[in-house]
């Protein structure tokens, strides 16, 4: 098996529920957003909301990633969520009844569909990068009023 490229921020197995087998109509955002352009076109679950080696795991500084294989993300935990999800979804359909457990997966597949989405990456950067700057200036402001720092 060769290593995947395409790494999927929402994976072909939910995307191949909603095409049955087909292709989907797609907004190309990356046209909208640099050229202020719609387009819209069909294409393959394969084909949309992946980004080349996303997930693969690079030393990065004050991140201890020893003993991690580069691709762990992609092969191993999310092909684990994603395998859980195709044989929940596959006995709901079959209206099997599900466990605490089963829904707990689904609820875990589905907040990782959130979290793996890179606009949601981008936005969580910038939340906290502004969150920081706010308690700094809380911290600044409450330094200045106290007495012991006057002049």
């Amino acid at each position: 098996m060769s290593d995947p490229k395409k790494h999927h921020f929402v994976p072909e197995c939910y995307l191949n529920e909603y095409s049955g087998g087909k292709d989907l109509y797609c907004l190309d955002l990356k046209l909208l957003f640099e050229r202020k352009k719609i387009h819209v076109g069909k294409k393959n679950p394969s084909q949309i909301c992946y980004s080349p080696n996303f997930y693969t795991i690079k030393d990065l500084p004050f991140y201890d990633f020893d003993g991690y294989e580069e691709l762990f993300l992609e092969s191993k935990a999310f092909k684990k969520l994603e395998d859980d999800y195709r044989l929940i979804i596959n006995n709901l359909l079959k209206n099997k009844k599900v466990s605490r457990i089963e829904g707990a997966m689904i609820s875990d597949f589905i907040l990782n569909l959130k979290i793996r989405n890179p606009i949601f990456l981008m936005i969580s950067e910038s939340n906290k990068v502004r969150n920081i700057q706010v308690v700094m200036d809380k911290l600044y402001q409450d330094i200045v009023k106290k007495d012991e720092f006057k002049h």
